[in-house]
């Protein structure tokens, strides 16, 4: 699914890929170093779950200034999007 999403954004004219990450604390890590605009995140991922990611990026003291776009392919409910706190930008 990562690739799918690297292959849709690398093709806008006016978007970027600056960076790809395996799991939650890769993402976390790589998203302190690049600051992106926007990081694409899943609920489920390796080491780190994606609403502890979340968290992490957007929490108090956090030096991203990113949004975070939360996507995943599972079937997820309130409970599983509510510990998403300051909320991401978008979940779908």
């Amino acid at each position: 699914m990562r690739a799918d999403f690297v292959t849709i954004l690398s093709a806008q004219p006016d978007m970027e890929v600056v960076g790809e990450a395996v799991g939650g604390r890769e993402t976390v890590r790589s998203a302190r170093e690049r600051k992106p605009d926007v990081v694409v995140t899943d609920i489920r991922m390796p080491l780190l779950v994606g609403i502890e990611a979340t968290r992490r990026l957007t929490g108090s003291g956090s030096a991203v200034p990113a949004r975070i776009l939360v996507v995943t392919t599972f079937n997820v409910n309130e409970s599983c999007t509510r510990p998403c706190a300051p909320a991401p930008a978008a979940f779908r």
